[in-house]
């Protein structure tokens, strides 16, 4: 293809296969005296020989020539403890739940004509919590979600970012004798 010769993509015969490893952990836990349950998580991945494009620029040509090469560094963690328990009635439920992650991501970035390894770590916090009446033929539960994220680019400073999210919302089910039911979120 000679329709930019100023920007080559090429491929890489030379590269290695990916390869992503997870470990995970769970534990779960009902206590039936109580009617309580909770629950925790923990998992990491790592990816060896990941594929990133990188660029180079060439002098003789002023172009840039672009393929892919294998990075590492790529890698998460996450995390996630919950709790529910009747709130003095059976049919009246809490359920809460906590969760955070970690990502470490490398790429290869060009500017001003040179290349560069960049890393982006991510870390998002989060709690959830909703509160459920269940009757025998109707639910309800009202929720609510805030999530925090913060994102850093060890080159691209402009990338960096902290935010936080929040939603709530209300939804319910039901049904009635005769088959006909209704959903509402």
């Amino acid at each position: 293809d000679n329709s930019n010769p100023l920007n080559i993509r090429e491929g890489n015969p030379g590269l290695k296969p990916s390869f992503t490893h997870n470990i995970q952990a769970s534990w779960n836990n009902y206590w039936e005296a109580t009617r309580r349950s909770a629950n925790a998580n923990i998992s990491y991945n790592t990816t060896s020989n990941s594929i990133a494009n990188r660029t180079e620029y060439n002098e003789e040509t002023g172009g840039q020539r672009t393929r892919p090469e294998n990075i590492n560094g790529n890698w998460s963690m996450n995390a996630t403890v919950g709790f529910n328990t009747p709130l003095g009635w059976e049919r009246l439920t809490m359920n809460a739940s906590t969760s955070g992650s970690h990502d470490n991501r490398v790429s290869y970035i060009y500017q001003n004509h040179e290349t560069f390894k960049n890393t982006v770590i991510s870390n998002t916090l989060g709690e959830n919590i909703s509160i459920s009446l269940r009757m025998n033929n109707f639910d309800v539960r009202a929720t609510g979600r805030i999530n925090w994220h913060k994102t850093e680019s060890e080159l691209v400073e402009s990338s960096n970012q902290s935010t936080f999210d929040f939603r709530y919302g209300l939804s319910s089910t039901g049904n009635f004798d005769n088959g006909f039911g209704f959903s509402t979120d």
